[in-house]
């Protein structure tokens, strides 16, 4: 297929657009596209800074990747803190940090049942505020995982993200090809890459490459 990139291609020019600078980066998608895969096989291509691992809510990986920082929030409160926790890890390491945070989303919808949603809202920009600031002080690259919203196929929340995130990659699957596509703070595409399932999916499940 014309324009295919093998997975290792793919995913170096995923790291490279998503974790080469210091801010915010945003990686949605569908259920099911590989996002946590994918931004974890990016990740472990960092070595200049100390890798973190946030996972939300019910999420789990069946075992922490080797090298990694695993952090593990279940409410809101949580993500409030975590900013502050990142400030204390990278002072304590001496080093920036790259973050994957996934979902990003999780915690924030699921107080929904317990708090107001403008309460929430508010919640949602400030932890977003303290994390560029953190990223813009520290030197630090977070890339926040969300799903992609059923209704409109956008991020969820757009309207607050747009706000803070510097860096937009939307993943598609369809008929075996797996697509990134880097989009501007309007959504607009502004390039494409493509891989094929089956081979990415074999470079996903491979320990080679992992620290």
């Amino acid at each position: 297929m014309r324009g295919v990139q093998p997975p290792s291609r793919f995913v170096s020019r995923l790291y490279h657009f998503l974790f080469s600078k210091p801010g915010l980066s945003l990686l949605y998608g569908y259920q099911g596209t590989y996002k946590t895969s994918l931004a974890l096989k990016a990740l472990s291509l960092e070595s200049a800074r100390a890798r973190v691992l946030v996972l939300t809510g019910k999420h789990v990986v069946l075992e922490d990747p080797p090298g990694v920082i695993v952090m593990r929030l279940h409410t809101i409160l949580d993500d409030l803190r975590l900013p502050f926790e990142l400030e204390f890890l990278s002072d304590e390491k001496g080093l920036p940090l790259a973050v994957v945070y996934d979902s990003f989303v999780a915690d924030f919808a699921g107080a929904r049942g317990y708090m107001a949603s403008r309460a929430i809202l508010k919640s949602l920009v400030t932890c977003l505020a303290l994390l560029r600031d953190h990223a813009a002080r520290r030197g630090s690259s977070v890339l926040l995982v969300s799903p992609r919203h059923p209704y409109t196929g956008n991020p969820p929340l757009w309207k607050f993200f747009s706000r803070f995130v510097e860096r937009i990659v939307e993943i598609n699957v369809n008929r075996g090809v797996v697509t990134a596509v880097q989009r501007a703070l309007t959504l607009e595409p502004l390039a494409t890459w493509i891989t094929l399932e089956s081979e990415l999916r074999e470079y996903l499940e491979d320990p080679e490459g992992l620290p």
